[in-house]
């Protein structure tokens, strides 16, 4: 397999794209990528040896055309995708109601040759016309190493089975004028995720509208916070009483002269700033910076303290902190940040030598009714691993803690009532069609039912942690 850094910016965002059979980076050059997002080309799969390092990236999004489909699936165990969305492909890629007929196949690559390479060219292109315009954009390799290519995949495919399903995907787009993946088995294979958009197989138009999809999903956890904000301390239940267990754990295991003299304090991901009001109530008079993903969202906890806090609006691994900070402080947010490493280092680098970073987050067991039944969700680090990361990165931990607790709610509707005003959603992105609302609430209801309805977990976290060095 080949790997290709298509665009490279710095950036903690990287949008995989897996191109189909008989293809490479050439695909994307006219391609619309999303701002603010490195994106690396996978294609040529002679064989499925990657060396791509994906742990630099905290954001993984995917978007995979064709038989990239299939083969995005098999490296699922590679990296936690934020979003994923098909393109004209299939998980059941040689398949006769979901995916090419298998007849069909075997005689395409058992007749693979340069004459028929032009022809295949022309059929997923759509029309002469389309393939002449586009022909810088097709790959140039000779016949014999794509008809290698395309027995590899055959074998790779029939070997091993899909890893996910229809609905691990955020979405998938079919052609009208596929003339490679039938629309009625496209349907079949995806089921409600499928959206419906007009082009051939070889479709740039397609690609674009997966990369706004893209850009859409990574706006939308600020937009569902800001949405909610005027409903969300009412909601936020848990959230609250974690605020408080924070704050009490800040005044037992810090001592007393050093939070008198804190006189900068950085809080990241503070929200309607629930957490910072309580917190400035023992700081005194400390200047304050607030940093979420919308400056909407900084405001409202600023009202909240009063005196002139500064806004640092954006996500914590993209934008500049400011140094020799005193305290840094966040509840309920790590879990969004999917680089702890890395966010750990920046934190670090802000604090100085000997300030505490105190914060809270969620461990394994958070929501796992709701995750459990959709397949998808935030990934989730336990309290061990944490501490693991937080000493590698230069503190030592003087107080953590863990609970479980599960709140009751009349219904599973109830439920994600109540995902959504916290402004979860984004983690939970769903199209709820009435017989999918049914099914799932009957599914929750047997699984995870008690005496007045059903049950949600909640699994918070509390680390407090001493710059080192």
């Amino acid at each position: 397999m080949k790997c290709d850094l298509v665009k490279s910016c710095g950036s903690s965002k990287l949008v995989a794209f897996f191109s189909g059979f008989a293809s490479d980076s050439s695909i994307l050059s006219r391609a619309k990528l999303p701002q603010g997002f490195d994106a690396v080309v996978f294609c040529d799969y002679r064989d499925l040896n990657c060396d791509f390092d994906f742990s630099k990236y905290s954001e993984v999004f995917v978007v995979a055309w064709s038989f990239g489909v299939r083969v995005a699936d098999m490296f699922a165990d590679r990296f936690f995708a934020k979003a994923k969305i098909a393109v004209n492909g299939s998980l059941y890629p040689i398949d006769a109601e979901r995916g090419i007929h298998p007849e069909i196949f075997k005689k395409t690559a058992e007749n693979f040759s340069e004459e028929n390479k032009s022809r295949f060219y022309r059929r997923i292109c759509g029309s002469f016309a389309d393939f002449e315009k586009n022909s810088s954009l097709l790959c140039a390799r000779p016949a014999t190493e794509l008809k290698a290519e395309l027995e590899s995949l055959g074998a790779y495919f029939s070997a091993m089975p899909a890893k996910s399903s229809a609905e691990s995907w955020t979405c998938a787009l079919a052609s009208k004028s596929d003339k490679i993946f039938a629309l009625e088995n496209m349907r079949r294979a995806w089921g409600g995720k499928l959206r419906i958009i007009d082009g051939a197989h070889f479709n740039l138009q397609a690609f674009d509208v997966a990369f706004e999809i893209i850009d859409r999903e990574v706006r939308k956890v600020g937009g569902a916070f800001e949405r909610n904000l005027d409903g969300y301390d009412k909601s936020a239940l848990a959230q609250r009483e974690i605020c408080s267990r924070l704050v009490g754990d800040i005044k037992s295991s810090v001592p007393k002269d050093f939070l008198d003299s804190v006189s900068t304090v950085l809080e990241i991901g503070c929200g309607t700033g629930m957490f910072t009001s309580a917190l400035s109530q023992i700081l005194g008079s400390a200047n304050w910076y607030l940093n979420d993903l919308t400056e909407k969202i900084c405001a409202s906890a600023a009202n909240k303290i009063g005196g002139h806090p500064e806004i640092i609006a954006g996500d914590v691994l993209d934008v500049e902190l400011p140094k020799n900070i005193d305290m840094v402080v966040s509840s309920s947010c790590f879990q969004w940040v999917g680089d702890l490493n890395e966010k750990n280092k920046k934190i670090h680098s802000s604090i100085k030598c000997g300030g505490i970073f105190a914060f809270s987050t969620f461990g394994g067991q958070n929501y796992i009714q709701i995750r459990s039944l959709l397949g998808k969700g935030l990934e989730y680090r336990e309290m061990g691993e944490i501490i693991e990361i937080l000493g590698k990165t230069g503190f030592s931990v003087v107080h953590s803690a863990e609970d479980l607790r599960a709140l009751e709610f009349k219904s599973p509707r109830e439920v994600l009532r109540h995902i959504k005003s916290t402004g979860v959603n984004g983690g939970f992105s769903e199209f709820w069609t009435p017989s999918k609302l049914r099914d799932f609430s009957e599914r929750y209801r047997r699984a995870h039912s008690c005496e007045n309805g059903v049950l949600l977990t909640y699994n918070p976290i509390r680390i407090i942690a001493k710059k080192k060095f």
